[in-house]
């Protein structure tokens, strides 16, 4: 997990953005050291959708043969 102030996007947000991207990690920022902000690649944020949906679906099933 990375964690860095907000100025960090403000001032290096092609660093943050790049790291993002290369690694699929987010970066999480924070305001006066406070969690604030997750930022992650698009491609990463699209999967993670993909994968929420997949568990939706399964837990559905499931629950639908338990009845």
């Amino acid at each position: 997990m990375v964690i860095k102030p907000s100025a960090a996007i403000r001032n290096n947000y092609r660093k943050v953005a790049d790291f993002c991207i290369e690694t699929g990690q987010p970066v999480f920022l924070t305001n006066n050291g406070e969690g604030e902000l997750v930022v992650m690649s698009v491609q990463a944020w699209e999967e993670e959708r993909q994968r929420i949906r997949i568990e939706e679906t399964l837990l559905r099933i499931e629950d639908e043969a338990s009845r």
